[in-house]
This record gives C-alpha cells, structure tokens and sequence, in this order.
C-alpha cells in the first residue's frame, strides 16, 4: 500500500512539474516579446489604433495569446517569425466561452 501511494505521488509529481515547465516557456515567450525594442518603443511612442481583442495562434505550441490591439498583435506576430522562429496566426476571438 505504502508503495502505490508512493508512486502516485511520484507520478502526480511529475506531471504536475512538466504543466509547469510548459507554462515557464509560454510566459518566457510572451516576457522576451515584452522585453523586445519594438515592444518598448509602442509603450513610449503609445501610436491610436483601434481596441479590439486579437487572438494569436502559436502552431508549434499550440497555444493561444489574446492582444488589446492589432498593433501589437502584430508586433507580436513579426516577434515570434523572426526572432523564435515560430508560425503565429491570427484567429477570430471566440467570445462565448
């Protein structure tokens, strides 16, 4: 008894700490993005654009991160193609969940 209780939390361990580790690389992308020049340079400069949510698909990650604005969505877009070499997409908001 001892030993499967041993091993589930080994287990439960484990995969708990891979979520994680997940979650660190999405947040590292989003963080080097925010630490980016051109990122810097739109929060001095702060251009009028249009407030509308935009959600940007990482293929390979599969992985969804939502913008205020299409200009930084699409800061974020040139970010990830060039400097992660990642495939992002733009998708239409799903607003009912």
């Amino acid at each position: 008894m001892r030993l499967r209780l041993t091993l589930i939390s080994f287990f439960l361990i484990l995969t708990s700490s891979s979520t994680i580790a997940g979650d660190e690389a999405l947040k590292d992308l989003l963080g080097s993005f925010k630490a980016s020049d051109e990122y810097i340079t739109y929060l001095k400069e702060r251009p009028i654009t249009s407030q509308v949510i935009v959600v940007i698909e990482i293929e390979e990650r599969d992985k969804e991160y939502v913008f205020p604005n299409p200009y930084v969505a699409e800061l974020f877009v040139k970010f990830v193609e060039t400097k992660a070499d990642l495939n992002a997409t733009k998708k239409k908001p799903n607003l009912l969940n």
